[in-house]
């Protein structure tokens, strides 16, 4: 008799929700933040290695730590973004934002919603002209997202919820990536008149 007789095989067994396990998304978030950030990053520099083949490559670094407001810094095309980036797997009606971030010129926000396994990811965009900081609207603060001793999550001063409809939606990484680095805008900015072919 086979040593594995009467267990279940891997076809009977329940998937993991019904087995009890914590929700990804909930208790390992910075994991999910951490690939959509490398999902962002690749799909960013592919674009610009085949679709701008006699442009310089962008140098990109990463802020080590939260309070700054930014995730990611991009150098390209004489303009530097500071970039946040927002992962949401529902259509909330707020994002919550670091307002340090109007520190920075050309500072903006990268708003990435996709399907609960972190497919189909959908791009949306809020901030301003190169050159230009972050202006934000009127908007409410938003909570710590730790209580105090007494159990209560108190007004935060760095952040507020941003509504999304404040947000533009954007029909890929190709539009994204002209809106943050127009080089039309840029050159523009700088008084040096370009062509067609070099928006």
């Amino acid at each position: 008799m086979s040593p594995h007789a009467g267990l279940p095989q891997p076809s009977e067994l329940p998937p993991p929700e019904s087995v009890g396990l914590p929700d990804r998304h909930t208790h390992a978030s910075s994991y999910r933040e951490m690939i959509l950030e490398h999902h962002f990053i690749s799909q960013f520099l592919l674009h610009i290695w085949s679709s701008s083949p006699t442009e310089s490559l962008p140098e990109i670094s990463h802020s080590e730590v939260d309070d700054n407001g930014y995730d990611l810094v991009i150098e390209w095309r004489r303009l530097t973004r500071h970039i946040q980036l927002k992962s949401s797997i529902t259509e909330g009606a707020y994002v919550r934002v670091n307002t340090t971030l109007c520190n920075k010129p050309s500072g903006c926000v990268v708003l990435m919603t996709c399907a609960r396994d972190l497919t189909g990811v959908r791009y949306s965009w809020f901030g301003n002209h190169n050159g230009e900081p972050l202006a934000l609207p009127a908007c409410r603060p938003a909570r710590h997202t730790r209580a105090n001793s007494l159990g209560v999550k108190g007004h935060s001063r760095s952040a507020v919820m941003l509504p999304r409809a404040t947000f533009m939606a954007v029909g890929g990484i190709s539009e994204l990536v002209n809106q943050m680095f127009s080089l039309k805008t840029t050159l523009r900015r700088e008084g040096i008149a370009c062509s067609a072919d070099q928006i």
